[in-house]
């Protein structure tokens, strides 16, 4: 549930962009990452930073704070590559 509820904000933030490029540019990185997704849901401490994360996304989109959203959006990604990165170490 929580990785199609993850699936649908992503999509939804795609959409919402109404830029074809970067939608097409995003929808392929979701298909190599989908994998990983899994792997996060798996783990409650990194699902509660996940639904931390959204929140902060959507709450900088709902206050119009572009570089509020690129620091939410940048945390997202580097926090997700960093929780694989030490998947993958350990």
């Amino acid at each position: 549930e929580l990785v199609n509820r993850s699936n649908r904000f992503h999509q939804i933030i795609r959409r919402a962009s109404k830029n074809i490029v970067l939608e097409e540019t995003l929808e392929n990185i979701e298909k190599i990452i989908s994998r990983d997704r899994n792997i996060s849901a798996a783990n409650m401490d990194r699902t509660i930073e996940i639904y931390a994360e959204h929140n902060a996304i959507i709450n900088a989109i709902e206050k119009n704070d572009i570089s509020e959203l690129e620091n939410a959006i940048r945390t997202h990604i580097q926090n997700g590559l960093s929780y694989f990165k030490q998947k993958i170490n350990n």
